[in-house]
């Protein structure tokens, strides 16, 4: 294991692959909690559908490769994952709801470039099946008065669903 503290991974925002499943030591509270799971009845050998929700912004770029590294760890081949992530270049542009958190004490951190999230996925052992904004979300889901009324200006929040990559003994990248 790398000593304590120590980098997982290249710098490069959006374009590094994930780290090993057995090199990064919070990955095994992770794991724990797997096995803790599969006690109370979790079969891993069913399709499970994992929902990450309204915290990928807020964790390092090393945090979210573990993440997913469990994640795909724990999911049988039909299994679902549901991401929610805001776009790089909104984290970036620092807009009044970025700075907002920052002054709260919740900080965004991390982001893919939608472009760079496939390949992302891929190197954590997943295959994109979509990717959607904000706004494309609201066009089709609220009435078409509502949608083409107001014009939904999120904070560059996007909706990805991943499904785990076949490996040639069925589990992991």
């Amino acid at each position: 294991m790398p000593p304590k503290g120590s980098k997982v991974g290249h710098r490069n925002m959006g374009t590094r692959a994930c780290p090993p499943t057995t090199e990064v030591p919070c990955i095994q509270k992770i794991l724990t909690q797997v096995r803790v799971w599969r006690a109370e009845g979790l079969n891993t050998d069913q399709p499970t559908l994992t929902i990450w929700e309204g915290v990928i912004p807020y964790l390092t770029e090393d945090a979210v490769g573990v993440t997913l590294s469990a994640v795909r760890a724990f999911g049988a081949e039909q299994s679902q994952l549901v991401l929610h992530y805001i776009e790089r270049r909104r984290i970036e542009s620092r807009t009044i709801w970025h700075v907002a958190a920052s002054r709260f004490g919740e900080p965004l951190r991390f982001g893919w470039d939608p472009a760079a999230l496939p390949g992302w996925l891929r190197s954590c052992g997943f295959e994109l099946v979509s990717d959607r904004d904000d706004d494309d979300l609201a066009r089709e889901l609220f009435p078409a008065g509502v949608a083409s009324t107001f014009r939904f200006q999120g904070a560059g929040g996007r909706i990805a669903v991943a499904t785990p990559r076949p490996s040639k003994d069925g589990r992991g990248p």
